[in-house]
């Protein structure tokens, strides 16, 4: 998989071993995102490789959405691709949990509304630490200035016991504050769908937060993440 910078758009290459998977694969990706995300460019290519034939496939994202956040989106676009290069014959596998002592810290997140026309506050900055005590879970508390411009506070248990090729998939579970139309502001308890992926000393928590009523708004929410004991 290949980033590049081109006349000013953000192009994705990805290789994918077979026909099948490049179906499956580029289906979930569209239906996930929609068309306001990724915009697709009909250009397969075929090189030899070895007995067999690499296909490539070619992705633009649109210009609407270049910007210095867009490498953030691109890196959740791919991850629905990672198990197509990893050598395991299973697709899904259950993480074995083993005992872990890793220290986490992050800078808040950068959220994607579904909600576009409600001039939501995108850029959800703070400081978070996540203690990784297990290989499948780790406790994480935090601040961040929220979609509704309020300061919110969070604490909460990751539990992510299925692992797609190198990413873990699972749930963060917990209590959130400061959404003044939930609960006046006050304390609620949530369990949001998330998935993370880490190399070495860097990562990625990606949330799905859903939209409810009209307390909460939904949105793909990433956040950055660096490893500073172990």
């Amino acid at each position: 998989m290949k980033l590049m910078w081109l006349n000013k758009e953000l192009w994705i290459v990805c290789a994918f071993p077979t026909l099948q998977r490049l179906g499956i694969h580029c289906g979930i990706c569209k239906q996930f995102l929609g068309k306001t995300v990724l915009r697709w460019l009909y250009l397969r290519l075929v090189q030899p490789r070895g007995d067999r034939k690499v296909i490539f496939h070619v992705f633009k994202m649109q210009p609407s959405l270049l910007s210095p956040r867009a490498p953030f989106l691109a890196l959740a676009l791919l991850l629905p691709y990672a198990a197509v290069h990893a050598e395991q014959s299973q697709i899904f596998n259950f993480i074995e949990s083993k005992p872990l002592k890793e220290v986490w810290l992050n800078p808040g997140m950068y959220s994607y509304h579904f909600q576009r026309d409600k001039n939501l506050n995108d850029s959800n900055r703070g400081f978070g630490i996540e203690y990784r005590f297990s290989t499948v879970a780790s406790a994480t508390a935090g601040r961040f200035y929220n979609s509704d411009r309020h300061y919110s506070n969070y604490a909460g248990v990751y539990y992510q016991p299925v692992a797609l090729g190198p990413v873990r998939l699972g749930v963060v579970a917990g209590g959130f504050n400061g959404y003044p139309k939930m609960r006046d502001g006050g304390w609620f308890l949530a369990a949001i769908p998330v998935a993370s992926v880490e190399y070495k000393s860097f990562g990625l928590n990606i949330a799905i937060v859903p939209t409810y009523k009209d307390r909460l708004y939904g949105a793909i929410s990433l956040q950055p993440k660096i490893k500073v004991f172990e």
